[in-house]
């Protein structure tokens, strides 16, 4: 009799324990939360189930990140050599600073220190401010520009514009004549500018090949990309990049790291300098 106890007892936990298995395969991701209940003043715990399809994504079906493209240094010349004067200080800004379009837009001229070449982005993503430097020619074109239109500290940067065939500032007179940029006007300046320039096609292209899709589309963050990884290339310091970016993550700026190839390459180059032979 004991012993038929024993095998029924040793047959339940065998499959206790099969079952046990299954559901921890099944819901391998539970995990319990702490939660504090303000009616009874006091903690309960509960389990929470992750859904299974959550557990089963494969390598295979993860989302393809693609970088971004960037402007070549021939493209930035043939894009600068068609501006007007206005146009010319909103690409060099840009290309110089590596703003988004919206923080550009809101910069007044306050907020440039020329002292420390530096402008204060207000509010930027995430409501957040920072310092954002520039160099000595950038200086020299604000300067003249904000001199020439006679802008005073509490006017935007870009409150100048083309209208009617003459250079208009935007004041009260001008104000619901569409003189201020907004970013979409940002954007068709930009597109218009590219396919003046002969980098961008005045129509789309329709094409199953997303590289050559993407290859054809100029837009004002495309400036804040060449403008990030040229400062990259430059400097190494994903840190540096960052700050100046204005990401939250270290991550978001791996991305200009991956562009830089100029210094890919000449650490490739140092590398295979030991093996290299003189040419006979």
């Amino acid at each position: 009799m004991d012993a038929e106890l024993v095998a029924l007892e040793s047959g339940q936990a065998q499959g206790s324990l099969e079952s046990f298995s299954q559901l921890n395969t099944m819901f391998c991701s539970n995990f319990e939360l702490l939660c504090f209940s303000p009616l009874c003043g006091a903690f309960s715990v509960k389990s929470q189930v992750l859904p299974m399809e959550s557990q089963n994504k494969s390598p295979s079906k993860l989302k393809h990140q693609a970088l971004p493209r960037v402007l070549r240094k021939d493209e930035i010349v043939k894009l600068l050599s068609c501006c007007d004067s206005v146009e010319l200080v909103i690409m060099e800004f840009y290309l110089r600073t590596g703003l988004r379009a919206s923080e550009g837009l809101r910069v007044k001229v306050k907020d440039i220190n020329f002292d420390e070449q530096s402008v204060f982005v207000l509010k930027g993503k995430r409501n957040k401010d920072r310092v954002v430097p520039f160099d000595h020619v950038l200086k020299g074109i604000l300067q003249k520009y904000i001199l020439e239109y006679g802008l005073g500290p509490e006017d935007c940067l870009f409150c100048v514009k083309k209208f009617r065939g003459s250079v208009i500032r935007h004041d009260r007179h001008y104000k619901r004549t569409g003189s201020h940029y907004s970013t979409t006007q940002l954007y068709y300046l930009v597109r218009e500018l590219a396919v003046k320039a002969g980098i961008q096609d005045s129509e789309p292209i329709v094409s199953t090949n997303p590289c050559r899709q993407r290859a054809y589309r100029v837009h004002p963050h495309l400036l804040r990309h060449t403008a990030l990884t040229m400062i990259q290339e430059s400097c190494g310091d994903p840190f540096i990049t960052k700050e100046i970016a204005g990401h939250s993550s270290i991550a978001m700026t791996e991305i200009y790291v991956h562009l830089a190839i100029g210094r890919k390459r000449a650490a490739v180059e140092e590398a295979f300098k030991v093996i290299d032979t003189p040419a006979s």
